[in-house]
Order: C-alpha cells, then structure tokens, then sequence
C-alpha cells in the first residue's frame, strides 16, 4: 500500500504589488503603501518551516504550488519568486526534483497579448515564466508527457512512487476573453488525451496519484454566497470523471485565497477523492474575508489507502500568518490545525460507533471521556472532518443524556463527554 508521504502545498503567492509584504515584491511600492506592510514575510516563513518544532513532525517529500505565481506576470516576479520557491524548498530539506506547479490567470503575461495581432503576440504569454535558468522552465522540462504552456495544456511527472499530473486551467486566459468572463477552462482535448495517456498506465496502490489545477473546480459559497461566481473552471464535471476513472487520490488547487477541504466518496461509483483548495501564502486578503481568512501554509500527509477501497487517508496541517507570526490553523480561518480526510463512515455510521464505545465506557464506570480517548480507541477518527466529526458527537449528547465540554472552533480537539448523572463540582 502507498507509502506515507507529506507533501508541503502553497499557492497564490502573487509575487508583486499585491502581495503582502514588502520584501515579495521586486518593484519600487509608494512610500504611502508602504506604511504598516509587513517587511520580512519570507525570513519570517522560513524560520518557522526550519524550526525544530515544525520539522520534528517528519521529512517532507514535495513541494507543490498551484498558480499565481506571480502578480502580473512580469519578468522581475518571476525571478523574485524563483528565488523564494528555492528557499522554501531548501528550508523545507526538499530536493528541487521534487517540487511540482501549475500557472495561474496572473501568471499570463497580458500586457504582450494586448499587442497586436493578438494569434501572433500570443504565442509569448509564457515568456516570463520560461525564462531560461529559472525552476519553473526546469521542472516542465523535467516531465514526462505534454505541455502546460500550449497544447495539450498538461504535463505528467512520474516514477514508481507518484504520478503527479499539472492542468493548466489558464490557458484560455485573455484580456479580452470571448464570453467576457475571465473563468478557468479545461480543454475536453486536454481531458482527452489525458485519458489515453493515463490509461496506459496500470494501476499501482503503491503509487498515490495526484492532480494540480489553479483554478477552484468546485462552485464554492463565498462570503457574500448570492453573487455568481464566474471565475471557478470550467469543464471540471468531465476533470472529475477523468480523474476517478483513473485512480486519482487527490487534486489540489489555488485561484481562491480561502482554503478548502472536501472528501468525494467516489464519482459515479468510481475512486475516492480529496480535493484541497491551498488558499494564499502571500496575496494581500480581500475584506470581503476579513475574519474568516487568512494566508495559509499547508502540509498534507497520505497516512495509508484503505484495503477494501483503496481510497487514501490522512490529514492536513494548516498554519494561519496572523498578528505577523505563524500560528496553527484554526476553523473560523477556514481549517483546523489538523484536519482528516479519507474516513468512509457516513454520518449515522460514525454517530452509531461513537455512541457504542461511549457506552462501553460508561457501563465500564467511566465518568468522562476525553476525545483524544475516544481516537484511541476509534484510530479512524483521525480520519473524520472535524465538523463530521462534531456533528456526529452532538448527536449522541443530545440523544444519550450525556453533557459536553467542547467548541467547534477550537483550535484543537479539546472536547469532553461528561455521563450526566456525574458530579462534576
């Protein structure tokens, strides 16, 4: 079965005037703007990936970053980024064949397209990106099968340990977009090819394999939920087809600067999958999330694959950049320090366990159980969204009699269920 992995995720780092502090952007910034901006983001970010606190959880394998690389595209950004993704790479004790990208929608080169011919200029949109001795043309080259620059818009990496393919969803990018909406698009040529190429390719549970899109492939509810959202990809019903129909263990993604966890039991009967949307490392937070989203840094753990279903489980640790310093997740930001993904108990299953060994318990003559207990005793726990998880914890309280000490938006797992006829003082 597959091999326990970490896998270090970033995105949107928007390398420029957008970003949030002055030493991630390469540009002259107005005196003005300046003021109250962080100034050392990036010593500040490897310190804490080099600290032995963060490292004593284990090596990590990869490094992967899906899009908005840059803010606009331009070639000092990309230098500028460059340099940061070696760092982090390097903090991180990743060597740099193992680091793994897409492009996003800021890191086509628009002022070049607005020239024209616009078929000719075109050609030219990934220059800056494709500058000669920088990582991100040495990691396309590096691939096995495509192209994410031009047609087929993907590239495969792959040895006997992983198959990581990279879509590019901001091909079609345009300045002046042709439905005048500037939304992510998924070639169904791209899909195609892909499903050949991918089914070549025997299945090996010893392989986890992973899928890398900038843009959200999920229509996701935003702060203000009653505007339409017209910037998610487009296509990504027949990605998903694609994807379980070959296996796919996990898609990460950027585009949106909130961070997302969603587990798919399965698409039409086909393989499980978890889908995680990075949030931003480093852009400047729109208002609109003020309170409910911060930049985010995540580390994604494959623990195993399930026997029966060969789905893969783990966790992901997320870190919030609040009050400048970096702090362990937490819910109301958009994930917990430690979030599960992969368990397959539905919501009345882990209900009906979780009632069963509490009673257990009980009848043993325990007064209380810590939940840390009760994962002891349930190791898939590990593995259960925490809002399932709760829910699920609630259920049995409101039903059972028992009493509960506990906070959904804690930043750890710190419940308690109390059996009621217990004096607690």
């Amino acid at each position: 079965m597959v091999k326990k992995t970490r896998i270090a995720l970033i995105s949107d780092l928007h390398i420029g005037a957008e970003a949030i502090s002055v030493d991630l952007c390469p540009h002259p910034i107005d005196p003005s703007k300046e003021v109250g901006m962080e100034k050392n983001f990036l010593k500040k970010l490897l310190d804490f990936i080099g600290s032995s606190n963060f490292l004593n959880a284990g090596p990590i394998d990869f490094l992967c970053v899906t899009g908005d690389i840059s803010d606009r595209a331009d070639p000092l950004e990309f230098r500028l980024a460059d340099q940061i993704i070696r760092k982090i790479a390097d903090a991180l004790n990743i060597s740099l064949d193992s680091v793994f990208f897409v492009p996003g929608n800021h890191d086509v080169h628009w002022p070049v397209m607005q020239l024209e011919p616009a078929l000719f200029w075109s050609k030219y949109r990934y220059e800056p990106l494709l500058q000669k001795e920088l990582l991100f043309k040495e990691r396309l080259l590096a691939a096995h099968e495509g192209s994410i620059h031009e047609t087929p818009h993907y590239v495969i990496w792959k040895n006997e340990r992983y198959i990581v393919v990279g879509i590019n969803s901001a091909a079609d990018d345009d300045p002046k977009p042709a439905d005048g909406k500037n939304h992510g698009l998924i070639y169904q040529k791209t899909i195609d090819e892909l499903d050949s190429v991918l089914g070549s390719i025997p299945y090996n549970p010893n392989q986890f394999r992973l899928c890398l899109l900038h843009h959200h492939p999920i229509n996701y509810s935003d702060a203000m939920p009653e505007f339409a959202d017209f910037s998610m990809a487009t296509n990504s019903g027949n990605l998903f087809t694609l994807l379980s129909n070959h296996n796919f263990d996990l898609l990460f993604h950027g585009h949106k600067h909130v961070p997302q966890l969603n587990h798919i039991p399965a698409n039409n009967n086909g393989h499980p999958m978890t889908v995680l949307g990075a949030g931003s490392l480093s852009a400047q937070i729109s208002t609109e999330w003020s309170g409910l989203a911060q930049n985010q840094f995540h580390i994604v753990e494959l623990a195993g694959r399930n026997p029966k279903t060969h789905a893969a489980f783990g966790n992901v640790g997320t870190w919030n950049f609040v009050g400048r310093k970096w702090c362990e997740g937490e819910s109301r930001l958009g994930l917990c320090a430690i979030e599960g993904f992969g368990a397959l108990s539905t919501a009345i299953e882990l209900e009906q366990e979780i009632r069963s060994k509490l009673n257990d318990l009980f009848k043993d003559g325990a007064s209380y159980c810590k939940w840390s207990k009760l994962k002891k005793i349930m190791p898939d726990l590990a593995y259960v969204n925490t809002k399932a998880a709760f829910s699920a914890i609630s259920r049995v309280v409101a039903t059972d009699g028992y009493k509960f000490m506990g906070d959904l938006y804690s930043k750890s797992q710190d419940w308690i269920i109390l059996r009621e006829d217990t004096d607690h003082g």
